[in-house]
């Protein structure tokens, strides 16, 4: 048996065009995401989008006010229990791979071992630091 499409679905064109208008790219994407038609109306009106895309037209929950929240955020409510989002190549990754670097975040395994293959050590940065700091080298004299 096909499933009925919703009445949302069911809507001209042009009419859900205007409503997408009236969502930004990160509440336009999960609409999008509802099914193949509505998806193909908001690739229209805003391409792709990162999953690092912000809003701040996110409401608190029991409250008049609204906060910042990421695309990312809402996704993780509709991703698998296994998959994490890794916040520096911006891409779900298994849980088990996940290392957490803060209360929110997290990186994949590969970033990790990116950032320890390609960070400086401490001494150069330091070095840095004090070039950076101390005095200005002295003219050339003439």
């Amino acid at each position: 048996m096909a499933a009925s499409p919703s009445a949302l679905a069911s809507l001209s064109t042009e009419l859900l065009l205007q409503i997408f208008s009236y969502l930004d790219p990160v509440h336009s994407t999960c609409l999008g995401l509802s099914c193949r038609r509505l998806y193909h109306i908001h690739f229209s009106k805003h391409k792709t989008v990162p999953l690092d895309a912000f809003t701040y037209e996110c409401p608190i929950p029991n409250s008049d006010l609204l906060t910042m929240c990421y695309l990312f955020s809402h996704l993780d409510d509709w991703s698998p229990a296994h998959l994490v989002h890794c916040w520096r190549c911006h891409k779900f990754c298994k849980s088990d791979s996940i290392t957490q670097t803060g209360p929110l975040f997290g990186k994949c395994n590969a970033c990790m071992r990116h950032d320890r293959d390609h960070s400086r050590s401490s001494f150069w940065q330091l070095s840095v630091q004090t070039r950076q700091l101390g005095p200005p080298p002295p003219l050339p004299h003439e």
